[in-house]
């Protein structure tokens, strides 16, 4: 990854990019730690746009929620096998597209005439994402596996006679789940050792903050974040709360309004944390407080007492049914939409809010509640 050689004449000591060691704790389930993880990063903020790397080709590989719940229904339905991996060192296994020279990290001494070369896409490089993607893209070609149109991260590999539902690999930055008849896969989990040196995690039941508990009997996946709400009460101190839960998640005909007032960025800061907690929420395995969550976002710039109480409203409903989640799974594979808009219940601005839920068979796998724009 990195060589040590003779400083080029047209690069200064001002010019070298810089890192920082990373220690983090990787949890499973439960809260418990799992792993111990340390790791060498660039400091990719001092790269300079259009000469380090190129403004157009930067995003990371992660799939898309609709496509998860998508390729986890599917798999449900068919009976099929769904094992996650993980790939050790997942950007180091790219080559840089451009000349980069480092410092020596702290404890590494090197002759004051020498530096470091990057020769592979180290953590903390803008463009590290973008490089692994297209390094996993064609590998993952090679293995008959190609990108659907609809999710650049989704990965199919169908059957030309359509004799046997087709494999899907989902791949969220360097974590992979493997979709597919245990007859199928053998080959292509031997292919990925090969290529990519992954991990085996075995059966797919922890991702994203996701508890995934599958009853293959019945063909039905329940996804739930229990342990992400407990987290998210603990942390805005509502664990121990002795206001009086709720059964919705918020009131029934409630409006809230712009806030004219000076801004208190104490509050500001906190009601942003939580909102931002609850769309993930929203967005997973909650539907049922998208429309809630969707009133309180709006007021994120200049929130009020009122619209922190409406977000803590939403937070302690989560705390009466964290086991809540949804069913994936049975029926068959048949695409329904139900969509519908409140008329213009913006009383500020007239504009309408539009809600959808898309159904794979019985499986809720697409919603949203947003605003028209105009």
């Amino acid at each position: 990854v990195l060589e040590i050689v003779e400083m080029p004449s047209h690069i200064t000591r001002r010019k070298l990019m810089t890192t920082k060691w990373v220690f983090k704790l990787k949890t499973d389930e439960f809260g418990k730690i799992s792993k111990y993880k340390a790791r060498l990063v660039l400091q990719g903020f001092r790269q300079i746009e259009d000469i380090d790397y190129d403004k157009f080709g930067v995003f990371a590989p992660t799939c898309r929620a609709e496509s998860i719940r998508a390729a986890l229904t599917i798999g449900a339905m068919y009976d099929m096998e769904i094992l996650q991996y993980d790939i050790p060192a997942a950007f180091l296994r790219s080559d840089l597209d451009v000349e980069m020279y480092v410092k020596p990290p702290d404890g590494m001494n090197l002759k004051p005439n020498q530096v470091l070369k990057l020769r592979k896409s180290l953590y903390g490089l803008v463009q590290s994402p973008r490089l692994f993607y297209n390094y996993a893209e064609e590998t993952l070609n090679k293995c008959g596996f190609y990108a659907t149109n609809a999710d650049p991260c989704l990965f199919i590999n169908e059957c030309k006679n359509n004799s046997r539902p087709p494999m899907i690999i989902c791949v969220y930055v360097d974590d992979l789940i493997l979709i597919g008849r245990a007859c199928d896969i053998n080959p292509t989990i031997a292919f990925l050792k090969k290529e990519f040196d992954i991990s085996v995690l075995g059966d797919l039941n922890w991702y994203l903050g996701m508890k995934i508990i599958r009853n293959r009997k019945l063909k039905q996946i329940k996804l739930h974040q229990e342990q992400y709400i407990k987290s998210a009460l603990d942390r805005y101190k509502l664990a121990g709360d002795k206001v009086v839960s709720y059964s919705t998640p918020t009131i029934a005909g409630q409006k809230l309004f712009k806030f004219e007032g000076p801004n208190d960025k104490e509050r500001t800061a906190l009601y942003q944390s939580m909102i931002g907690t609850l769309i993930y929420l929203s967005t997973h395995t909650r539907p049922d407080i998208c429309y809630a969550v969707h009133n309180c976002a709006r007021w994120m710039s200049n929130p009020s007492k009122e619209h922190l109480n409406a977000a803590k409203r939403i937070l302690r409903y989560l705390k009466e049914t964290k086991t809540y989640g949804i069913v994936l799974g049975g029926g068959d594979p048949i695409l329904t939409c139900f969509v519908d808009s409140a008329y213009a219940t913006d009383e500020e601005r007239r504009r309408s809010t539009t809600g959808f839920v898309v159904y794979l068979g019985t499986s809720p796998i697409s919603w949203s509640s947003t605003l028209q724009k105009s």
